[in-house]
């Protein structure tokens, strides 16, 4: 490992790694509450501008594994800062369009996002000491968790001056560029001799099907027809070629035998569940606070339901100082574990928002309680996953977790547009919680059945 990072400036790369975390965050949800007024300035359909939810999820699921692995290969900082650049540039271009298709293109760099929060990962594994890689997981994935939420505080702050769409994405563009200086200031450079061994991917055929098959999957998910049902189906079969063909290569682009090992199903399964979950609540929470009342919604504005849904923040905020400690007492499975059950609890509790007199209360404290488990789920599926993998295959193990997270919110937001268009608004709403509730404590279930026995550390790469 970097041991100049460790006994030099530990603390300064973690914090500059949860910025980066934090700029994320706000990049892939602050389109989500302006979605209708996008569509309106450019004059064109929600359906249409929906593209610029799924065109990022689209180029994370290629290019994630593309970076992790080149990361793997050559080591330091290669990948973050390509990826940080992409994403600053595709913010900018999102933030100046004058048209739609500029638009989905902008939208679609900043798909890199989420190639950068597994290479950030990365780096954790690999350059921080295996005593306080727990308390820098759980930084880290904190820094994510309130950067999702400043996504949705960004344009309720901003509609207050009346300054349109332009001005939360210029705010998260200008963040991507403090982000690219972290990195750079930062992250420690990879040594010369490493880049002298550096290495070259070899398995362009698994390359051309991932690259073929992800979108097929993912446009699959969200497009509802038969040109959907094809598409879905055909990604299915692509990305079955693309797994046999991994498997039979010697230098895959993923090994596929070493990151999908039985220890690390806890981590997938928890990757698929928390974001579908963040999904599926945030989205539908936000559709009955804003819908009118005689739909059965709360009529509030954009900047209150805004304001709501930010309080997925507040649980973890206060919580994360004391997960290192839980941590070493407990374990990460079973940490993982507690935040699946409270992903769980708090979906019922927006459930019971709709039943009780005291509806506004129980929907703050059901957020809440969704912002405490996708921070505890997000900082304890680390190290499970980098405990499962050797260290040479720490950045496709990431970069695996991140496709499933992509695929998972590609389909989370699918099943809620869905049930939303086709049932009445509160059947959709009870329907989609009780979902949410009913994967989370499933999961949580069988994360806790598969845990070892805890030995009281948590392994990093520098100790493997």
């Amino acid at each position: 490992m970097n041991a100049e990072v460790i006994e030099g400036k530990p603390a300064r790369l973690v914090l500059a790694l949860a910025l980066v975390s934090l700029v994320i965050g706000a990049t892939q949800t602050v389109l989500l509450p302006i979605m209708p007024v996008v569509a309106g300035h450019f004059g064109s359909t929600e359906a249409v501008m929906a593209w610029g939810i799924t065109a990022p999820l689209l180029v994370a699921a290629v290019a994630t594994p593309l970076i992790t692995r080149y990361r793997d290969l050559n080591g330091g900082r290669s990948g973050a800062v390509l990826s940080a650049l992409a994403l600053a540039i595709g913010s900018v271009i999102s933030a100046m369009a004058s048209s739609v298709p500029q638009f989905i293109v902008g939208r679609a760099l900043t798909g890199a996002s989420s190639a950068l929060l597994a290479v950030v990962f990365t780096i954790i594994s690999t350059d921080v000491d295996s005593r306080n890689a727990p308390k820098a997981f759980t930084l880290v994935s904190t820094g994510f968790t309130l950067g999702t939420a400043c996504g949705f505080a960004i344009p309720g702050l901003t509609s207050f001056w009346a300054v349109g769409f332009r001005m939360p994405l210029i705010i998260v563009a200008l963040g991507c560029f403090v982000a690219l200086a972290a990195i750079l200031k930062c992250v420690p450079k990879p040594a010369r001799r490493a880049l002298r061994e550096s290495r070259r991917l070899k398995d362009p055929a698994g390359v051309v099907l991932l690259a073929a098959g992800m979108p097929l999957l993912i446009l699959g998910l969200t497009i509802y027809d038969v040109a959907g049902i094809i598409m879905l189906v055909s990604g299915c079969a692509v990305i079955a070629a693309w797994i046999a063909v991994e498997l039979r290569h010697g230098d895959p682009l993923v090994p596929l035998r070493v990151v999908a090992v039985r220890d690390a199903l806890p981590a997938h399964a928890a990757a698929f569940v928390t974001t579908f979950a963040l999904y599926v609540t945030t989205l539908s929470v936000s559709s009955v606070l804003q819908a009118p009342t005689v739909d059965g919604g709360f009529g509030w504005s954009m900047g209150a339901a805004g304001w709501i849904v930010d309080c997925v923040t507040i649980g973890g905020l206060v919580l994360w100082p004391f997960l290192p400690y839980f941590f070493r007492r407990l374990g990460p499975h079973a940490v993982l574990s507690f935040g699946l059950g409270m992903g769980m609890i708090g979906a019922i509790m927006c459930l019971g928002s709709m039943a009780s007199i005291l509806n506004v209360f129980m929907l703050l404290l059901g957020i809440s309680a969704v912002g405490i488990g996708m921070t505890v789920t997000y900082a304890a599926m680390p190290p499970i996953l980098f405990n499962a993998v050797p260290p040479e295959s720490i950045g496709a193990a990431s970069g695996i977790s991140t496709v499933i997270r992509a695929v998972s919110g590609a389909a989370g937001s699918a099943v809620t547009a869905a049930v939303l268009n086709y049932f009445p608004l509160r059947s959709a709403y009870i329907g989609l919680l009780a979902l949410t509730a009913g994967l989370s404590g499933g999961v949580a279930i069988f994360v806790l059945g598969r845990a070892p026995r805890w030995t009281g550390s948590v392994r990093s790469a520098s100790t493997k």
